[in-house]
């Protein structure tokens, strides 16, 4: 059997947790940061716009697998994304590439006003974020490459979730009556990324998002239930106190239909609501905070 190795563009959250699968495997996995790495288990190279990998021809001559992490970029040269900007012609060229899969987002389905949205719904993005995140879908696409799209929804895990938000005062109780979010744990991501990893269908595009949407209101009651603490009065949006991007979603309202992901890719999730993801998540740090 081929040795496989992952090439990781921006290796951030969910990249450090794909490595934990792959490395059961004994994959090989190397990986990019903005800023240069002094000491990490996995080769990591410092790549930016001004910042070029050295001798990456080289780097990634046996990579078989490539993860795209990196958001847009604010230039247009000619596309809004790094990656292809700077390596197409490279990428394109390796041999052993069986599996790109590009990291997007559900905003790019804009507001659909509380409906579900599936991988055949139109996009009609309300953001210059999201439009700009649809053009790099169909940049990668139009490479030629063993694109797969994955469009995901807001992430939660360990170290990143509403329950640590709550305890260090960082999380708002607001409410917007039928104003829907859908997520996913951090754990199904890598569950699904693994198993196109391994049954690759070149050109798919998948909503990765749990089965229920549920208000910002109604996800801070649950974890308020389960830590124990009181909940904060609730505010409007327009009352609290958010920055820019977290009000950019509050103007989406849509949930996520994630269908394709069973029946297409055939993945079961984990965390198939927030309630089992969080409650998990209340166990492994009820010994680490204060509860």
């Amino acid at each position: 059997m081929m040795n496989k190795k992952l090439l990781c563009f921006g290796y951030g959250y969910v990249a450090s947790h794909l490595t934990k699968e792959c490395q059961k495997a004994n994959w090989q996995i190397i990986g990019t940061k903005r800023t240069a790495v002094e000491k990490s288990e996995i080769p990591m190279y410092e790549f930016t716009e001004d910042c070029l990998i050295k001798d990456f021809k080289n780097i990634a001559k046996d990579v078989t697998h490539i993860l795209i992490s990196i958001p847009p970029s604010q230039k247009l040269d000619p596309t809004y994304d790094v990656v292809i900007n700077t390596y197409k012609r490279t990428l394109q060229k390796l041999k052993k590439l069986e599996w790109v899969g590009y990291l997007s987002s559900t905003s790019i389905y804009g507001d659909h006003d509380g409906q579900y949205v599936c991988e055949n719904t139109p996009p009609k993005p309300s953001s210059l974020r999201a439009v700009r995140r649809l053009q790099v879908e169909g940049d990668w696409l139009a490479t030629g490459m063993p694109v797969h799209i994955f469009r995901l929804a807001g992430i939660y895990g360990p170290n990143r979730n509403v329950l640590l938000k709550i305890k260090r005062h960082e999380k708002e109780n607001i409410i917007k009556s039928r104003h829907f979010f859908s997520r996913i744990h951090v754990d199904d991501i890598v569950g699904a990324l693994w198993k196109s990893m391994n049954n690759t269908s070149p050109g798919e595009v998948y909503n990765l998002a749990d089965n229920c949407p549920t208000t910002s209101n109604e996800l801070y009651l649950y974890a308020c239930d389960l830590l124990k603490v009181q909940a904060a009065q609730a505010i409007s949006v327009e009352k609290a106190m958010l920055s820019q991007l977290a009000q950019s979603f509050y103007r989406d309202n849509k949930r996520i239909d994630n269908q394709k992901l069973k029946d297409v890719l055939n993945y079961s999730l984990r965390y198939p609501d927030y309630k089992l993801g969080l409650k998990k998540l209340f166990k492994e740090i009820e010994n680490q905070i204060n509860i």
